[in-house]
């Protein structure tokens, strides 16, 4: 047995390194071949084998340390311990208002959220205020119902309370989601009101967009609690809540939609099995963690063929009618069926890979691949252990889920994507480690975990983004800085000079202000102006072909494009941090302004922006030229 353990500890360290070369050195040797704005295409790394390689070497070292766990000493199912609901439910209250609060004082500040995630979806709302269609006329990547509940509030409110109405009501739902989840992972009340509180906190996200929220990243735990109850009890208030919440996911996101119906098919598939294939897959799993499984519970029963068929109609009518609903909600958008068929070929595109940056040992990768292989091994040993082998397949379900998820971890990998992507993996860890002895030394050594791997890292990141809005309200100068369209101008000195611009050259002609969505977006609405092209930020163009279907665009319609001077010449390289910042970048996985990453990023951005400013000076003249803008035409 000795011996056995020295292997075992042996292979841990073998798999680590490999998992470490596999995740952070292999991609290099396999470059990608067609490009996509980000860095990784600059410096020849494919994240998709990252994450090939990181799913194989985590399936083998979950084995290896599933081996070296103690066994737990609670099953998967656990008595409630309700000690203090009514604490529970106040600390959730207050939790909520200080969300609500906070992101009220935020948007009566400038009057509006004026983040960059937010001015994506309001230039959205704008168009549609226009007459225009999502994916018709306009690029979105997400589905209809991130954006429709905000378009229909923008009708009653105006775009900006009707945004803020949507924003706030989406981050609200996704704690109630945290919350609802968390009374499975933690029995105890007041636990689970504390842990609440540290995870709301210490994932707040103040980017004020609807993409970024948890609603997003727990859309598909949600889904799996609704699906399994309605097939375990079927009923018809079950049924309702399980078609309703598999309905919203699939019009949310893509992703959002692939994960709950693949956990939709997966559960179902559980309860059809017969007692036999449950045992079987348990003494598999004991096997290769050399532990044997215990024998099936007589309260399983067996899976008559009664039971089997109203199981397979509860599955297949749920598919059905979640199914019926998301073509029915398409259709409203774009009765043509032109939505409907183009919005999959919208998201394989932006599955591409666009703005991904390489993966590298950073803070929160470690954090996730650590608590991903303890929680998923901790996960392993309590199935094993256990003997409602039913409920133990569903885990496995839901741990299966969890790890695909973090596939978008790995594009964009920066401190948020790994936290949010990795949030039910770090769910399935708190309810393990509740299972073994010693729970809150386990617990808390979790907490420690998240606090520096993933939170800290997290709101350092937030920190650096509003670290321009802190030094403005602070010491207010005339400044604009053209690196980027998510930093804060000075004033309503170059709004007002792009307002200088319409009225000079007329507001009946279409315009482009290139790299000014912060700025621009408030001329747009005020003036009723249209934006020209098919991505309403080019940088959403993502490739060659999206870049050429914007000049054509522009070339077209005859779109007057403005531009700041020293855009002309590309964006130029970012001043780099002092060293303790850079040091605080590095550790953290943080892509800020002064970062060794920033540079990489702007040129791949320029690489992607050259074909338009090519032929913008090419093709066009400058109709107008004054201060820092200037504006150029069709000849």
């Amino acid at each position: 047995m000795t011996s056995n353990r020295r292997i075992d500890r042996s292979m841990v360290v073998i798999l680590s390194v490999g998992l470490l070369a596999g995740t952070c050195v292999l991609p290099y040797w396999f470059p990608p071949r067609e490009f996509v704005v980000g860095a990784s295409f600059e410096v020849g790394f494919n994240n998709g084998l990252s994450y090939a390689a990181y799913l194989a070497l985590v399936f083998l070292l979950v084995l290896v340390v599933a081996r070296i766990f103690p066994k737990p000493n609670h099953g998967l199912r656990q008595s409630p311990s309700e000690d203090a609901p009514l604490f529970s439910q106040w600390l959730f209250a207050a939790v909520i208002l200080f969300h609500v609060t906070l992101f009220a004082a935020i948007y009566a500040y400038k009057g509006r959220f004026v983040f960059g995630e937010s001015l994506y979806f309001q230039s959205l709302l704008h168009r549609m205020m226009q007459g225009e269609i999502p994916y018709i006329d306009f690029s979105f990547y997400y589905g209809p119902m991130m954006l429709y509940p905000g378009f229909w509030l923008t009708r009653l409110f105006g775009l900006d309370a009707g945004y803020a109405i949507w924003f706030v009501t989406t981050y609200v739902a996704g704690l109630w989601f945290l919350y609802t989840v968390l009374g499975i992972c933690v029995t105890n009340a007041r636990d689970r009101a504390l842990w609440f509180v540290f995870l709301a906190l210490g994932l707040f996200n103040p980017l004020t967009g609807i993409n970024v929220t948890m609603t997003r990243y727990l859309f598909p735990s949600l889904v799996f609690l609704a699906v399994s109850r309605y097939l375990r009890s079927g009923g018809r208030r079950h049924g309702l809540v399980a078609v309703v919440s598999l309905a919203a996911a699939l019009t949310y996101s893509f992703e959002v939609a692939a994960l709950s119906l693949l956990a939709t098919f997966l559960i179902w598939l559980v309860y059809m099995l017969k007692p036999q294939s449950w045992i079987a897959a348990s003494n598999f799993l004991g096997w290769m963690i050399r532990e044997q499984s215990v024998g099936l519970h007589r309260e399983d029963g067996t899976l008559t063929q009664q039971n089997a068929v109203c199981m397979a109609k509860r599955g297949v009518g749920l598919v059905l009618m979640a199914g019926a609903i998301f073509i029915t909600f398409f259709l409203l958008v774009d009765p043509s069926g032109g939505a409907l068929t183009g919005y999959p070929e919208i998201a394989l595109s932006y599955s591409a890979g666009a703005h991904s940056v390489p993966i590298y040992p950073n803070l929160p990768f470690i954090a996730l691949s650590t608590l991903t292989i303890i929680g998923l091994a901790a996960l392993m040993r309590v199935i094993v252990s256990g003997r409602d082998q039913r409920d133990s397949l569903l885990f496995a379900v839901y741990a299966l889920v969890a790890v695909l998820a973090q596939r978008g971890a790995f594009g964009p990998a920066e401190p948020l994507h790994f936290a949010f992507f990795g949030l039910p993996v770090f769910l399935i860890a708190l309810f393990v480690t509740g299972r073994f002895a010693q729970a809150h030394r386990a617990r808390a050594c979790l907490a420690c975990v998240l606090l520096v791997g993933i939170m800290l890292p997290m709101q350092y990141y937030h920190f650096t983004e509003f670290s321009p809005f802190i030094a403005r309200i602070l010491a207010p100068a005339i400044h604009t800085d053209a690196s980027t369209d998510l930093t804060v101008p000075s004033g309503a000195t170059l709004e007002q000079d792009l307002r200088a611009v319409v009225e000079a050259l007329g507001s009946d002609r279409s315009y482009l202000m290139y790299g000014m969505a912060y700025n621009s977006l408030p001329v747009y609405r005020e003036l009723g102006l249209e934006y020209p092209t098919y991505y309403t930020m080019l940088r959403n163009a993502r490739d060659e072909q999206g870049i050429r279907r914007s000049i054509d665009e522009v070339r077209t319609q005859k779109t007057i494009v403005v531009v700041r001077k020293q855009d002309l010449i590309g964006i130029e390289n970012p001043q780099r941090s002092a060293k303790f910042w850079r040091v605080l970048d590095l550790l953290s996985g943080a892509h800020t302004r002064g970062s060794d990453l920033a540079g990489v990023i702007l040129k791949s951005k320029n690489r992607l922006m050259a074909p338009f400013l090519a032929f913008v000076q090419a093709e066009y003249v400058p109709l107008y030229d004054q201060g820092l803008l200037i504006a150029f035409g069709p000849a």
